[in-house]
């Protein structure tokens, strides 16, 4: 009589360390020399777009910044995205004040997804704000979905398809039935797939 919990256990096992174990240079070599990231300005820091008067007024943010004046570089933040109509700058904002709320020992509940909501929607192309806003998100589903909504966008991105498998490895340690194992595999052998290891 086969163990069926042991046997997924086993298996998870194996694939998690097939899964971990694939060489990460794929997913480095794809970044540089892919043309979006070689040569598309918006995957440079906002900051390179501005001109100087709001590269002027960012360096009085960070100044503040510096001096761990948290709720004065928050206040500062606020007050110039009110006003200003540049996307760019408004990144570069919303940038520093995710910093500012990482920084403060307590920060309103949600305060930084929140900010990364709102890069989402000024930059929908930027990788990093969806993974992010993985890791701030406390649901699982909210997780998955925005490591979704990256894939939709970047749907051979190694990075994105590790992470996504990860995320099911780690619920499925949690689950008595191992519902998302079936799922983690498939991940796995797309993964395997587009990788075209041998």
């Amino acid at each position: 009589v086969v163990d069926i919990q042991e046997l997924g256990v086993s298996i998870e096992r194996n694939i998690e360390a097939d899964f971990f174990s694939l060489n990460s240079r794929k997913n480095l070599e794809q970044r540089s020399y892919s043309p979006y990231y070689r040569d598309n300005p918006r995957y440079k820091r906002p900051i390179d777009m501005l001109d100087s008067e709001d590269k002027e007024k960012i360096c009085c943010i960070k100044d503040l910044m510096f001096a761990k004046k948290w709720d004065d570089a928050l206040g500062a933040i606020d007050e110039k995205l009110h006003i200003t109509t540049s996307s760019d700058m408004k990144e570069e904002l919303l940038l520093a004040k995710m910093e500012c709320l990482q920084a403060k020992k307590n920060p309103k509940e949600n305060a930084v997804l929140e900010v990364l909501k709102e890069l989402i929607k000024i930059d929908p192309e930027r990788e990093k704000y969806y993974v992010d806003a993985c890791y701030y998100s406390k649901s699982f589903e909210d997780k998955v979905d925005f490591i979704n909504k990256a894939l939709d966008r970047y749907p051979k991105d190694f990075f994105l398809l590790n992470k996504k498998g990860s995320l099911y490895m780690e619920q499925s340690q949690t689950l008595e039935l191992n519902e998302h194992l079936d799922e983690a595999i498939e991940i796995y052998k797309d993964y395997v797939k587009d990788a075209k290891i041998d």
